[in-house]
């Protein structure tokens, strides 16, 4: 125990966080082997998932609710008619973000990234998106940088066309057509500077107020949050959705639960035998 001590265990009620902590300090020193080209495999080790674990049975960490933007909630916070660019940006941002799994780093900008010389090597850009022709059947949006791309190669995420009101490829057509920009200007951009993650927040709170839900529990990753649920309610399995949302470990597990419907179903089958009419 004197090693623990000797290392960080505080007595007041922050050591709630120390699991989260030493996840954040693991986190760094994995990001410090895949910029220096080390195997990442150790933090991948069995024992130290048990050592993790056995510290978040210790210390729990009461967690803040996190809620999903459901398609239900996209198509009712996502405009119909739309009259500014800004408004544009935010609709396809939206869709683009829950159609493609996307962090919200990988399609969001810091204030400082503009001045970044490195700003085209390194964000997403209107370069990056990729119509397929001849009939637009689906789009390539291109990532330069993912977190779980550890060689630093990009990656490619297509996007199917729906043909319906949350279509990506619709959505994205829409904003090259109606806002057009230089082939190295962001994504996305909301009054002539790149969408950052505080605006997409406040943002979403504020289509969320006016669609009468509570904005509580929303934040930037709700959007990868809802398209994993979206998948798990509509039966994909858990291969597919972690290869959907490019997980590489098991914690995509944590972003969807089981539906009511879901669990009714398997209790039918457990009582009696046969497949639920539910």
């Amino acid at each position: 125990m004197g090693l623990y001590q000797s290392i960080w265990l505080p007595s007041s009620p922050s050591r709630l966080n120390i699991v989260q902590t030493i996840r954040s300090f693991l986190s760094a020193l994995k990001s410090v082997h895949i910029d220096n080209n080390w195997a990442p495999e150790i933090f991948e080790n069995q024992r130290l998932r048990h050592i993790i674990k056995g510290a978040a049975r210790l210390f729990p960490h009461l967690k803040k609710d996190r809620f999903p933007t459901t398609k239900d909630i996209l198509f009712k916070i996502t405009y119909r008619s739309i009259s500014t660019k800004a408004q544009l940006n935010f609709n396809t941002a939206f869709i683009i973000a829950w159609a493609g799994f996307l962090r919200s780093g990988e399609f969001t900008y810091t204030t400082q990234d503009k001045e970044d010389p490195m700003f085209i090597q390194k964000n997403l850009t209107r370069s990056d998106i990729t119509f397929q022709p001849p009939n637009h059947q689906y789009v390539i949006v291109r990532l330069k940088f993912s977190k779980t791309d550890y060689d630093h190669t990009g990656v490619e995420i297509i996007l199917a066309a729906t043909n319906d009101a949350l279509c990506p490829v619709h959505a994205l057509r829409e904003l090259f057509r109606n806002d057009p920009q230089h082939l190295i200007a962001p994504l996305f951009n909301i009054d002539g500077g790149p969408l950052t993650r505080k605006v997409l927040v406040d943002h979403l709170r504020v289509r969320l107020n006016n669609a009468g839900i509570s904005d509580v529990g929303f934040f930037g990753h709700s959007f990868r949050k809802g398209a994993a649920q979206h998948a798990a309610d509509h039966g994909m399995l858990n291969e597919k959705i972690k290869r959907l949302g490019r997980w590489t470990s098991e914690s995509f597990k944590l972003y969807f639960k089981d539906s009511e419907k879901t669990l009714l179903n398997l209790s039918y089958r457990f009582q009696k035998g046969a497949a639920s009419r539910v």
